[in-house]
């Protein structure tokens, strides 16, 4: 007969550190969702065509945790509310929304590795 023993020290503190892996991994993704709007938001504004002013500052990220969107905040529904003529210069004069996200999606990679490797420091000090 076979027996076959484990010792395992350290047992407490692994299970720690599983533990807290989901809560770390769910606070590093809000960050990278929350950056990743932000700077759609920042390159939007950077292409979109200025007239008055409105539709640039229109422009907003918006989200809670790893839930964001950025996009054209709607105002008062009149004739000089961005969100009613958002979709006229975007799909019609200059697109300013569309290549922000095209631009944010290359460097979204980066910021994914980045995410992982701070996950991983911050499970070992867990």
């Amino acid at each position: 007969m076979i027996t076959v023993r484990i010792d395992l020290t350290g047992g407490s503190e692994l299970i720690r550190k599983f533990n807290a892996a989901p809560r770390i991994l769910r606070q590093l993704a809000a960050e990278v969702a929350e950056g990743s709007a932000q700077a759609v938001e920042r390159r939007a504004k950077g292409l979109v065509p200025v007239k008055t002013g409105a539709l640039r500052r229109a422009i907003r990220a918006t989200g809670h945790g790893s839930y964001w969107f950025t996009g054209v905040t709607p105002g008062d529904g009149g004739h000089d509310d961005p969100a009613r003529y958002a979709p006229y210069v975007e799909f019609g004069f200059k697109a300013f929304m569309r290549p922000a996200i095209e631009m944010e999606r290359h460097f979204l990679p980066a910021r994914v590795a980045r995410m992982a490797q701070r996950l991983e420091v911050e499970v070992r000090s867990a």
